[in-house]
């Protein structure tokens, strides 16, 4: 080997072995005025410094891996509300719901803007507000409810009721009610009534009420008459309307007779209540 080859090669020995040193020395300080490019740049094993400072541009696709004491994720059911240094992760507040889609009072949810209309092309599945009081008797069992003063309302007693959903129940005398339904959540219910009944006598007029707060004249929409002519043919009527209820309206059925102070036998009465609108 000539002497200028051992020269070359000295010389590439030492460059290299300077730049190794540089390349794995730790400073405390590294500035870049230009670019710092590369396509895998790993700062955890290559360089080690304090502050990295890019002047114009630092560059590169650098594992995520490579990177310490950045912000750690947001705890789950959280989002980021404020970055910087580090990271604030608020949880969404369910009863806050202003400037969103949607609003919630309780534990109901209505639209933001409740003049909006929703309109479902799929399926609805859901449960809407309802109530329910009945009572059924074959012919033979018909019970007798008692009309002792001609053109009276009374309140009808002996009703049952076993579905609802916002509303209650209470069974009381007909002094107090009779078996009656208070809402529970305020709306515009449509309100199907079947009755079946009986005179104690020949040629009675009967009115059926389907009374709001105990006043028929508070629901004069929903009320029936049938006269029946001849004693123990088993008559029917239907009552079929709409009405407007708050919170703590009652709902109960009241019978009168119209023409004497005869009594009446009923046997099936049904009413039904379905919330249709606010």
């Amino acid at each position: 080997m000539k002497w200028y080859e051992k020269i070359g090669i000295t010389i590439f020995i030492v460059i290299f072995c300077v730049l190794f040193v540089y390349a794995y020395s730790e400073v405390n300080d590294i500035v870049v005025h230009g670019w710092l490019n590369g396509t895998s740049a790993n700062f955890s094993e290559n360089v080690r410094a304090e502050n990295i400072t890019a002047l114009e541009h630092l560059y590169g696709n650098l594992s995520w891996d490579n990177l310490s004491d950045h912000p750690v994720p947001c705890p789950l059911g959280t989002h980021i509300e404020a970055l910087g240094d580090s990271i604030t992760c608020t949880a969404p507040d369910s009863n806050n719901l202003t400037n969103r889609i949607w609003n919630r009072s309780g534990p109901n949810i209505f639209p933001n803007n409740l003049g909006d209309n929703l309109n479902i092309t799929g399926n609805f599945t859901g449960n809407k507000f309802y109530g329910e009081i009945w009572n059924y008797s074959s012919n033979a069992s018909a019970w007798t409810f008692s009309l002792p003063t001609l053109g009276i309302y009374f309140n009808l007693t002996g009703l049952f009721s076993e579905r609802l959903n916002g509303f209650s129940v209470t069974y009381q005398t007909q002094a107090n009610g009779g078996t009656y339904l208070t809402a529970l959540v305020a709306g515009r219910y449509k309100i199907d009534g079947a009755f079946s009944f009986e005179g104690v006598n020949n040629n009675q007029l009967y009115s059926i009420s389907i009374a709001k707060n105990y006043l028929q004249s508070s629901s004069r929409n929903c009320y029936s008459r049938r006269y029946v002519s001849t004693q123990a043919i088993v008559a029917s009527s239907t009552i079929t309307c709409i009405l407007d209820l708050a919170v703590g309206d009652t709902i109960n059925v009241q019978f009168e007779n119209e023409n004497s102070n005869k009594d009446v036998k009923i046997h099936q009465i049904n009413v039904n209540l379905l919330r249709v609108g606010t």
